[in-house]
C-alpha cells in the first residue's frame, strides 16, 4: 500500500478477504500501512507526490471493495456507554470480529466523517464511512481541509446525528478545541466523536473536548458510532411524533 500501487493493493486485499472480513482487512493491513506512512510523514520522509499516491491507492481500494460481501457475521455486542454519559469515553482497540455484509440504509440518521488534519486522515475517513454504510448507516467522508474553520461553517450537516473527526496523529489540545468550537456553531445537539487511529493515548482529547473518543482501530470507532446512532431517534419518527393527530 505504501508503494502507492492500487492494482497490487487491490489484489492483496481480495486475497486476504478470502479468509477474513473487510473490517479485519482494514484494521490488520490497511491501518498498519497508514500508520507507517504517517510515521514517515512526521519524519519528513513522505513527500507530497508519494503522499498523494498513498491516498489515491486508498481511494481505489475503497471503491473496489465497495461491493465486497463477507461470508458470515459473528461479533461482540456494542460497548457500554452508560457508565459515563455525556463525558469523554474511550474505546481502546475494540478488536471486533464483526464480519460485515453490506446493508441498505435503515434510517435517516447520518454520520459525517471529517479528516482531522491532512490527506492521510482523509484516507481514514473514507474507510470509516464505508464501514458504516456496511452497517446500514448513511455516512459520507469529507476532504482533508474540512476541519478548517471556513469549511466547518459551510458543511452540510442537516439531519446529521454524529460528526466523527478522524486522526492518525495525536492531535494537540489546540486542534481539538478548534474543531469543537467550529462544529459547535453548526451542529446543536449533534454528538462529536474523535476517532484516534494512530498509536497515541486518547486521554488528552477527552479531557480537552468533553466529546466521545474511540481509539486504536476502525473496529473501535465503528462500534462507538453504531452505539451512539442506535440511541438516536430516527428523524422520520421524530417528524411523525411532531405531526398533529
Amino acid at each position: 500500500m505504501l508503494a502507492g500501487d492500487p492494482i497490487e493493493a487491490v489484489e492483496q486485499a481480495h486475497e486476504y478477504l478470502k479468509d477474513s472480513s473487510l473490517e479485519n482487512y482494514y484494521d490488520d493491513i490497511l491501518l498498519k500501512g497508514l500508520r507507517l506512512a504517517e510515521a514517515d510523514r512526521q519524519l519528513g520522509h513522505l513527500d507530497q507526490d508519494r503522499l498523494n499516491r498513498v491516498v489515491s491507492t486508498v481511494e481505489e481500494l475503497v471503491a473496489e471493495l465497495g461491493a465486497h460481501h463477507d461470508l458470515e457475521a459473528t461479533g461482540p455486542s456494542s460497548p457500554d456507554l452508560s457508565s459515563s454519559p455525556g463525558a469523554a469515553i474511550t474505546f481502546e482497540g475494540a478488536g471486533s470480529e464483526h464480519a460485515l455484509i453490506p446493508e441498505p440504509p435503515t434510517s435517516s440518521i447520518s454520520v459525517v466523517c471529517i479528516p482531522g488534519a491532512g490527506r492521510l486522515d482523509e484516507a481514514t475517513a473514507l474507510v470509516l464511512a464505508q464501514l458504516l454504510r456496511y452497517r446500514g448507516i448513511q455516512a459520507i467522508a469529507e476532504k482533508a481541509d474540512a476541519s478548517s474553520m471556513s469549511k466547518l461553517l459551510s458543511l452540510e450537516l442537516a439531519n446529521t446525528a454524529l460528526v466523527c473527526v478522524c486522526y492518525l496523529s495525536q492531535p494537540s489540545t489546540a486542534k481539538i478545541q478548534h474543531v469543537v468550537r467550529g462544529l459547535s456553531k453548526r451542529i446543536g445537539a449533534t454528538r462529536i466523536l474523535f476517532a484516534l487511529l494512530g498509536t497515541g493515548a486518547a486521554e488528552t482529547v477527552g479531557n480537552a473536548s468533553n466529546a466521545l473518543v474511540a481509539s486504536g482501530s476502525f473496529g473501535a470507532a465503528l462500534e462507538a458510532v453504531v452505539h451512539v446512532t442506535s440511541a438516536q431517534p430516527d428523524a422520520s419518527d421524530q417528524a411523525k411524533a411532531a405531526a398533529p393527530a
